[in-house]
């Protein structure tokens, strides 16, 4: 009888007294779990939506204007004449870059006292 009442008293000793634990209404807060989660309920929160779905429709609109263009460009001849010569002046810049760039280096690896 004795063993029972001290194994009664023993399961009791670290239980909390009623009224000795405040009550709190505030959502608990895990540091972790919480950082992580936060970009996900932004991601999914109803503002976000509306972003991604405006710059998801503002892309499909700049992609319908740029194939209305290439449309109206394929069937005008003075249209599309233009833009081959802008393209062809765009690849003798870009060629002519190219060209200045690998000047640069070869002169930065090329030095007179090293090659006497």
């Amino acid at each position: 009888v004795i063993i029972y009442a001290t194994l009664a008293n023993a399961a009791f000793a670290f239980a909390p007294v009623p009224g000795s634990v405040p009550s709190t209404t505030a959502p608990l807060r895990m540091s972790l779990i919480d950082d992580l989660a936060k970009p996900w309920k932004d991601f999914f929160s109803p503002e976000e939506a509306r972003h991604r779905q405006e710059q998801h429709d503002a892309e499909v609109k700049k992609m319908m204007q740029d194939q209305k263009e290439i449309l109206e460009r394929r069937r005008d001849p003075k249209k599309m004449a233009a833009y081959h010569q802008q393209e062809e002046k765009r690849h003798e810049l870009f060629d002519h870059q190219h060209d200045v760039d690998i000047d640069n280096e070869l002169a930065k690896e090329w030095t007179p006292s090293d090659h006497p």
